[in-house]
């Protein structure tokens, strides 16, 4: 897949150019909890009801968005961080993982936690209730990762 760019004119004053990054963005979860669905929603407003497990972290880019899926059975041995800016958890992690996973993102950046679920759930700050089949939720989602 390709990065997102924008091109320029080589005559193009610097006040005029538009700033532009790409924004990291992880979604970790317990298996089968629609990290995929998620991505691939707000990457290619597509859905599909075939199952397809993740095996490692898997990497979609989209509209000034780097998307990250980092699987539940991940095994943290690397030595490299990723930068991330914001991290979706899908429903909930367990304490124990959140720990190994905090290990393997940058320190020097700060980031946003954003919660996602697809159930009713007890009001948390910054929790969004999406739905991928009827494709609900997905507008207050991505004004908040813009907006970040």
């Amino acid at each position: 897949m390709r990065l997102t760019f924008i091109d320029y004119e080589e005559d193009e004053e610097e006040e005029e150019r538009e700033c532009f990054t790409c924004k990291n963005v992880l979604f970790i979860g317990f298996p089968k909890s629609g990290k995929t669905s998620i991505i691939t929603r707000l990457a290619k407003n597509e859905f599909t009801l075939y199952y397809t497990p993740t095996r490692s972290i898997q990497i979609f880019q989209s509209k000034g968005f780097t998307f990250y899926e980092i699987p539940y059975t991940y095994e943290f041995h690397h030595k490299f961080f990723i930068q991330a800016n914001i991290v979706c958890i899908v429903d909930q992690v367990d304490d124990e993982w959140w720990r190994k996973f905090l290990k393997m993102i940058d320190p020097k950046i700060p980031i946003e936690v954003l919660w996602l679920t697809q159930k009713s759930k007890a009001d948390r700050h910054r929790l969004f209730t999406i739905d991928c089949l009827e494709n609900t939720g997905f507008e207050s989602l991505r004004r908040a990762l813009t907006s970040l």
